[in-house]
């Protein structure tokens, strides 16, 4: 359970759907992305906390797809789903049809750091190791506009200084840490 808004379900698992909740199955296959880690949970419970002041959201290391599924399962116009593993793209394909969602997702199969995306987005998600982040930050700076949020995570905790640093020109909102001081989250905005 994701706040009062979201309940993640695994396939395998049929349980009941509280009133109110949106119910998002998934699968994750070989794909990472259950809801269960830290860094996928973080970017939900944001999802969840400002989902109604969003139009569009790009996903940047989609994984399994939950990310871009929950989004517009939440009613976000606008959701791209990039990963640059085919496995994890036939995993979001899978999860996709699963949750009954056909046209709302845009899916891409693109390395950040290679292939840089354009326009820009209210939201870009970004769930990567600490160096791809840091070889992508022009290109994920690219795709914000004025006011856009930009969520970082995969984060690894002894590595959370050097991503601040190489994101210092952006307004740092909020810094999360996980209990064991194993992972990092972290909430910007752009002026």
């Amino acid at each position: 359970h994701i706040n009062d808004t979201l309940v993640i379900e695994p396939v395998w698992v049929n349980g009941s759907h509280p009133s109110g909740k949106q119910i998002l199955k998934i699968d994750p296959g070989l794909a990472f992305g259950t809801g269960h880690h830290f860094t996928t949970h973080y970017c939900l419970k944001w999802l969840c906390q400002q989902y109604t002041r969003i139009n569009s959201m790009i996903d940047i290391g989609a994984g399994s797809g939950i990310l871009s599924i929950a989004a517009s399962l939440l009613g976000i116009k606008k959701v791209l789903a990039a990963d640059n593993d085919s496995s994890a793209i036939a995993e979001i394909k899978k999860n996709i049809k699963l949750n009954k969602i056909y046209a709302e997702i845009e899916i891409i199969n693109a390395d950040i750091i290679f292939w840089p995306l354009s326009g820009t987005y209210d939201v870009v998600m970004a769930n990567l190791h600490t160096k791809a982040l840091l070889r992508a930050k022009e290109n994920l700076t690219s795709l914000l506009h004025s006011g856009s949020s930009l969520i970082l995570t995969g984060i690894g905790y002894d590595n959370h200084r050097e991503i601040l640093q190489s994101f210092s020109d952006l307004s740092l909102q909020s810094l999360s840490v996980d209990p064991q001081k194993e992972w990092v989250g972290i909430y910007y905005t752009r002026a």
